[in-house]
């Protein structure tokens, strides 16, 4: 452990865990930045105009709004009433797991929205489908 806390002290080097296994994997900071920037090519992905946070954020809590009218249901009313303000709400960030079981090392993207817009929601939603 006291090696992969020096490791980590390194600015030049990062320690994340591989895509499969319980393996831990020691990058340096360069070649992640690099695959990374090779994940958001402009072949995959463009660039928005402006944020949609907010229009996102307000039809949502139009559509929560007219579900709560519709079902009744308290946790709708809540969940409609969390999407009020925008400051409480933090962008989905994107980072790479190794996949180090594949040649050239290639990384799987993974998109963390907690604290996101429909993390909420989305918890919700998973709590009414596992019922």
């Amino acid at each position: 452990m006291t090696a992969l806390r020096n490791l980590r002290a390194e600015n030049e080097r990062m320690i994340t865990k591989a895509d499969k296994g319980n393996v831990v994997v020691v990058l340096d900071r360069s070649t992640y930045i690099e695959k990374m920037n090779h994940l958001l090519d402009s072949s995959t992905y463009c660039s928005l105009r402006s944020d949609p946070t907010d229009r996102t954020r307000k039809a949502l809590r139009s559509l929560l709004l007219d579900y709560t009218r519709e079902s009744k249901e308290d946790k709708l009313s809540r969940l409609a009433n969390h999407l009020k303000y925008s400051s409480t709400f933090k962008c989905p960030e994107m980072y790479g797991l190794p996949k180090i079981h594949k040649p050239d090392i290639p990384f799987r993207p993974i998109v963390c929205s907690i604290n996101s817009i429909t993390y909420e929601l989305s918890s919700h939603l998973k709590d009414i489908i596992h019922r």
